[in-house]
C-alpha cells in the first residue's frame, strides 16, 4: 500500500516535471511563431528575443 502511494507520487512528480520542461523548451519556438505572425500581419519591427545558440536562435537572429 505504501509503495503504491510512493509510485503514484513519483509518477505525479515526473508528470509535473515533464510539463515544466516541455514548456521551457518550446518557449523559443512559441516566441518565434508569434514573431512570424506579426511579420505576416505587416509588423516588420518585431524582435522575437530568442537568445539561444541553436537553430531556433539563428532563425530568430535572421529577423533582426
Amino acid at each position: 500500500d505504501r509503495s503504491l502511494l510512493f509510485g503514484v507520487a513519483i509518477l505525479c512528480a515526473a508528470l509535473i516535471a515533464s510539463i515544466f520542461f516541455a514548456r521551457v523548451l518550446t518557449a523559443p519556438v512559441r516566441r518565434l511563431r508569434a514573431a512570424t505572425r506579426a511579420v505576416a500581419a505587416g509588423d516588420f519591427k518585431i524582435d522575437p528575443s530568442v537568445r539561444s545558440r541553436d537553430e531556433i536562435g539563428e532563425l530568430s537572429r535572421d529577423f533582426a
